[in-house]
């Protein structure tokens, strides 16, 4: 984990550390970044859903009750071993229609502007 952004209103808060880590094959974060590398033989299939639908959603993988969505930002100007994706995490009641939405517009945008 490299940014992390939380909300300033709400009584529960979910957060990463910076630095935290987890491994790539659990959680929206991981999968995501694993659909933004090239196809393998050994991916799963999530991973290969997530390459098509461009964003891959979990729920309940790293924390229970945790609803996660996100979206790799996949540009070829990305220098070799740098990979990044846009994420959302929320308990429960995550508008996952919205959040799929939001995390692949963002996504993109992010990719536009390091591709400039």
């Amino acid at each position: 984990m490299i940014l992390v952004a939380e909300p300033d209103e709400g009584l529960l808060r979910v957060g990463y550390r910076v630095g935290s880590r987890h491994p790539l094959t659990l959680g929206a974060a991981g999968i995501a970044i694993l659909a933004g590398r090239p196809p393998q033989p050994n991916d799963s299939e999530a991973v290969r859903q997530a390459r098509v639908d461009g964003y891959s959603l979990t729920r309940g993988q790293l924390q229970r009750g945790a609803v996660g969505v996100a979206s790799p930002v996949t540009t070829p100007q990305l220098r070799p071993g740098v990979e990044a994706c846009v994420g959302v995490v929320a308990m429960d009641d995550l508008d996952t229609e919205r959040a799929i939405r939001e995390v692949k517009a963002h996504a993109r945008r992010l990719a536009d502007l390091v591709g400039r």
